[in-house]
């Protein structure tokens, strides 16, 4: 539990917010991948890295949902 016996005497309070459902980026195809992959490796000299951090942002769950 977060509230019990804090580091420092600090005062820590939990509050419970609401959450909504968030939104996924599709995988990429393999075609798109592998462009994307080439182009990284010819103009850095490095494979192509991604970083997802999913779930952040509902409004674009929101607008997926209307295409």
């Amino acid at each position: 539990m977060i509230e019990k016996d804090p580091p420092y005497n600090a005062n820590v309070k939990f509050v419970e917010c609401s959450s909504l459902d968030g939104w996924f980026a599709v995988k990429l195809n393999h075609s798109l991948r592998k462009i994307i992959h080439n182009a990284s490796r010819n103009f850095y000299k490095n494979d192509a890295h991604s970083f997802g951090e999913g779930a952040s942002i509902p409004f674009l769950k929101v607008l997926a949902d209307r295409v």
